[in-house]
C-alpha cells in the first residue's frame, strides 16, 4: 500500500496527520520516488515553506535533473492539500481501487489490520495488537483531540512489526489464491510461474552486489509453499526451524523495543510534544526490504530515533511540569 508520511498540520503546529505519499506517486507519477517532492508541494500549499513558488520552480530548473517530473510531483502534492477527494479519485482511475484507502476511519484502519493479524497468525496476536492500540487511544485522547494521529501511526506501526514477513508468511501469500488471481488477470494463455528467492539456508553472497544470491524456483515450489504456509503454526514454537535466524531474531528484537518506546512515549505524553510522539511511533514504517537491504533501513532509523530521543528529552521535562 506504500508507506504513509507524517506532516504537520497547519492549523495546529502540534498536530500531524498522514498522507500515503508512496501509494499516491507510484499511481500518478509512476516512481515512488517523487513522494519527496509531493509532499513538498503538500507543506507548501499549507503555507509550511516561507519561499514563493517561483522560487521553487526556479530551483527545481537550475537543478536540472527531472524537472518535468519534479514541478507535477509539486503541483500533485498542492492538489492533494486543497482537493485530497479529487486525488483519490485520480488514484482510482490510475490503477483501480487503492487497497490502502486514503481515508479512512481510525476504528476502520485497526480492524482491518487485526483481521490481518488473525489470518497471518492467530487471535493472541490479534488481542497483543489490539491492547497496545487501545493504551495508546486511552492515554492520546485524554492528551488532545488530535491524539488520534498519534493512535493511527502506532497502530501502522505495529501491525508491520507484528506481521514479519518471515517464511511461512512468504508461503501463505503465495498459496492463499490472490497471488494465482493477480497473475491470471494480468496474462494470457500458456505461462509458467518462476520466482526469484534467496533462502537463507543455502544463499551464497554475490561478489557482483555483496548481497544474498538469488535463485530461480519454477512451478515445484508452489505445493511447497502450501504446505509452509501451513507451517505458521510453529512460529515463535520451540520447534520453528526458522527462530534462530539472525534476521528473525533482529525482527523480534524490533517488536520488544517499539513497545518498550511507546510505553516511554506514554509516560512523557502532553499536548506540546503530540507531533514528536507521532513522528517515533511512525519509525518502523521506514524498516523495509529483506536482509542487506533491511539491515542498512534498521541502521538508518536507528540513528534518527536517536535524535528524536535527544528532542524527546528535550521537550518532556517542561511538559511535565506544565502538567
Amino acid at each position: 500500500a506504500g508507506v504513509e508520511r507524517a506532516i504537520r498540520s497547519a492549523s495546529n503546529p502540534n498536530a500531524c496527520h498522514f498522507v500515503p505519499a508512496d501509494s499516491i506517486a507510484t499511481a500518478l507519477l509512476g516512481d515512488a520516488i517523487g513522494a519527496n517532492i509531493l509532499m513538498m508541494g503538500h507543506a507548501w500549499q499549507q503555507g509550511l515553506i516561507p519561499l514563493s513558488l517561483a522560487s521553487i520552480e526556479q530551483a527545481m530548473e537550475l537543478n536540472g535533473v527531472a524537472i518535468a517530473f519534479n514541478k507535477r510531483a509539486f503541483a500533485l502534492g498542492r492538489l492533494l492539500a486543497h482537493r485530497p477527494d479529487q486525488v483519490a479519485a485520480m488514484v482510482e482511475d490510475a490503477r483501480g481501487p487503492a487497497p490502502e484507502p486514503l481515508s479512512e476511519t481510525l476504528d476502520a484502519l485497526i480492524d482491518r489490520r487485526a483481521a490481518d493479524l488473525m489470518a497471518y497468525q492467530d487471535s493472541r496476536l490479534a488481542g497483543r495488537y489490539r491492547a497496545l492500540v487501545a493504551r495508546v487511544r486511552v492515554v492520546a485522547g485524554s492528551i488532545a483531540p488530535e491524539g488520534e494521529t498519534l493512535v493511527a501511526a502506532v497502530a501502522r506501526s505495529y501491525h508491520k512489526l507484528l506481521a514479519i514477513k518471515d517464511e511461512y508468511e512468504v508461503g501463505r501469500l503465495y498459496s492463499d489464491g490472490r497471488f494465482d488471481a493477480a497473475v491470471a488477470a494480468q496474462f494470457g494463455g500458456n505461462y509458467k510461474r518462476r520466482v526469484m528467492l534467496s533462502p537463507p539456508i543455502f544463499a551464497r553472497m554475490d561478489p557482483a552486489t555483496g548481497r544474498p544470491k538469488k535463485y530461480s524456483f519454477g512451478p515445484w515450489i508452489f505445493p511447497l509453499f502450501r504446505l509452509l504456509g501451513k507451517g505458521k503454526v510453529l512460529r515463535g514454537t520451540a520447534l520453528d526451524p526458522f527462530a534462530r535466524n539472525p534476521e528473525r531474531k533482529a525482527e523480534r528484537a524490533l517488536i520488544t523495543e517499539f513497545e518498550a518506546s511507546i510505553d516511554r512515549v506514554l509516560a512523557g505524553l502532553a499536548p506540546d510534544n503530540l507531533c514528536l510522539a507521532t513522528e517515533i511511533a511512525s519509525l518502523p514504517l521506514d524498516i523495509r526490504g529483506f536482509g542487506p537491504v533491511k539491515d542498512k533501513a534498521r541502521a538508518d532509523v536507528a540513528a534518527r530515533a536517536a535524535k528524536l530521543w535527544v528532542r524527546w528529552d528535550g521537550a518532556a521535562t517542561p511538559a511535565r511540569a506544565a502538567a
